[in-house]
Parts: structure tokens; C-alpha cells; sequence
């Protein structure tokens, strides 16, 4: 492991964090959509 990628992992952690949001949220759309 670099030190690069254990510098890079504060910002690619949100990004993980927000697409996985996104994909939560389009999960709970399409379940209520079912409804």
C-alpha cells in the first residue's frame, strides 16, 4: 500500500458513500412504485 492510496481514501469514501445513497434511493422508488 502507498501512501497515495491510503491519502485518497478520505475522498473516495464519500463518493461511495453517496452513490450507494443513490442507489438506496432509487431501490426505495421502485419499491413504492410496485405499491
Amino acid at each position: 500500500m502507498t501512501p497515495d492510496s491510503s491519502v485518497g481514501w478520505p475522498v473516495v469514501l464519500p463518493l461511495v458513500l453517496f452513490f450507494s445513497g443513490i442507489g438506496a434511493a432509487a431501490a426505495i422508488t421502485q419499491l413504492l412504485a410496485a405499491f
